[in-house]
C-alpha cells in the first residue's frame, strides 16, 4: 500500500465512526465553530468530509474541495442526502471565485503542510474570502518533530509560530489570532517519533473499544477542548484565524 493510500484508509476508517469517536477533530471543531460567523462554509481540502458534515449538521450552506478522487467518491456518497452541498474535485491552488463565488467561512485544517508551494496555494484561498469573512487554519507545529509520519503522509513541512504568520501575512491576510493546540499529544509523539521510530499507535481513535477506551476517549476529548481555552506554549498543532486585510 502506498503512502497516499494509507493516508486515505485512515480518513475514511476515521470518518467510518461517530462523529465523536475522532476525539481529536471533534474537540478541534468545538474551537472552530465559536470562530465562524453567518453565511457561506468552504472546506478546503476537506478529505473525508468530516468538517463539512460539521458545517452542515450546523446548518451552513457549505462547499467541500478535495482533490483526491478516491476521498470525493466517498464523501459524496456518505453525504449524497445532504441538502445545500457541493463537492469540487479541485486543489486549494485551482479554486476560482469565478466559479465558486466567495465565502465568509473558509476551513484549510491540516493542508497546507501538504502542498509544496503553501504560498501559492494560500493566495489563491485569500480570494475567495468574502469582505466580511475568515480563513481558519490548522498546520503540525514544532519543526523539530519532523519525522517518519511526516514523510508517510506527504508533509513538506511542520511550523512555527513565526513560519505561520509569515505564510499567512504573504497573502495579504491579517491575523487575528495564532495558538498552539494539543499539547497533550507532544510528549507520546516525540516518544513513538524519536526515541522508539515507531508508527504511532492510533486505535483509540479508530476503534470503538472497550468502557475503558471510551472513558479515556472522553477524558482526551475533554481536555484537548479545555486546551483551546489556555495560552499554550507549545503543541502538535498550530490554529490560526485570519480576514482579509482592510483597504
Amino acid at each position: 500500500m502506498n503512502d497516499a493510500n494509507m493516508m486515505n484508509d485512515d480518513l475514511i476508517q476515521f470518518h467510518r465512526q461517530s462523529l465523536e469517536q475522532d476525539f481529536r477533530r471533534a474537540a478541534l471543531w468545538a474551537w472552530i465553530e465559536r470562530q465562524l460567523s453567518a453565511g457561506r462554509a468552504l472546506d478546503v481540502g476537506g478529505g473525508s468530509g468530516y468538517m463539512t458534515q460539521r458545517l452542515l449538521l450546523s446548518g451552513y450552506d457549505t462547499t467541500l474541495a478535495e482533490p483526491d478522487a478516491e476521498l470525493v467518491d466517498f464523501s459524496r456518497t456518505r453525504l449524497r442526502t445532504q441538502a445545500h452541498l457541493q463537492i469540487v474535485r479541485q486543489r486549494a491552488e485551482e479554486l476560482a471565485p469565478e466559479e465558486l463565488g466567495v465565502f465568509e467561512n473558509i476551513l484549510c485544517l491540516d493542508v497546507l503542510e501538504h502542498i509544496e508551494d503553501d504560498v501559492a496555494a494560500i493566495r489563491n484561498i485569500a480570494r475567495l474570502i468574502s469582505p466580511n469573512g475568515r480563513l481558519v487554519i490548522s498546520v503540525p507545529a514544532m519543526p523539530q518533530l519532523y519525522g517518519q509520519r511526516d514523510v508517510a503522509y506527504g508533509h513538506f513541512r511542520r511550523h512555527t509560530r513565526a513560519t505561520l504568520r509569515q505564510l499567512i501575512e504573504s497573502a495579504d491576510l491579517e491575523l487575528e489570532k495564532l495558538r498552539y493546540w494539543n499539547l497533550l499529544g507532544v510528549l507520546p509523539y516525540f516518544i513513538y517519533e524519536k526515541i522508539l521510530q515507531r508508527p504511532i499507535n492510533d486505535d483509540l481513535r479508530r476503534k470503538q473499544g472497550g468502557p475503558v477506551s471510551n472513558v479515556l476517549r472522553n477524558i482526551i476529548y475533554e481536555w484537548l477542548r479545555v486546551e483551546t481555552h489556555l495560552p499554550l506554549p507549545f503543541g502538535l498543532s498550530l490554529l490560526a484565524v485570519t480576514r482579509r486585510c482592510s483597504v
